[in-house]
């Protein structure tokens, strides 16, 4: 299941005390460490987040292991390129932008984007009430933190298992042997 943009929006203002408007000063951003314990104690959608463990930021196969356990993917703390700042927003709001190698990252564009599929050619990311793609070496030059985030209720109540077939219990063994 993913998260409506809108719902990821909505989380953000209420965990950062931003009004919502656009360009408005109030949006001072926060920090991944903040947004991972907003997901776990308040949640986004309904939904909470559980258990959480770092990521090697340049290891694809880890992040591809989070999104199949987690049923939601890593979360990714972005040192961001200015070209993805500067970049026009689609004409078609289906569209869906590839976020690739773009310059030098820049720590004073720092952004926290959850993971909420991988499709083979990178993550698809919802930001700033939009969907993007995020390549893998994108991943690896921009990334300063990945951190897979158990979402417990992400387990079907009749089964008892995640759409990996895995129980809770597997998953949360499972989550710390991703991070080495």
């Amino acid at each position: 299941m993913l998260i409506p943009p809108a719902a990821t929006l909505a989380a953000y203002a209420a965990a950062t005390a931003w009004n919502g408007v656009e360009g408005d000063p109030s949006d001072q951003g926060d920090t991944v460490d903040h947004m991972i314990e907003y997901m776990q104690t308040t949640g986004i959608d309904g939904l909470l987040f559980g258990m959480e463990a770092d990521i090697q930021p340049r290891s694809l196969l880890h992040m591809q292991q989070a999104n199949s356990l987690l049923v939601g993917g890593p979360n990714f703390g972005l040192s961001m390129p200015d070209a993805w700042i500067n970049e026009p927003d689609p004409i078609d709001p289906n569209t869906i932008q590839t976020w690739d190698v773009a310059g030098p990252p820049n720590p004073e564009n720092g952004h926290d984007v959850m993971g909420l599929e991988y499709d083979g050619t990178g993550f698809l990311i919802d930001t700033w009430d939009e969907r993007k793609r995020l390549t893998p070496a994108a991943i690896a030059l921009y990334a300063e933190q990945v951190t897979a985030i158990n979402r417990p209720n992400a387990f079907s109540p009749a089964s008892g298992v995640n759409a990996a077939g895995l129980t809770l219990e597997q998953t949360n063994l499972d989550v710390p042997a991703m991070t080495g």
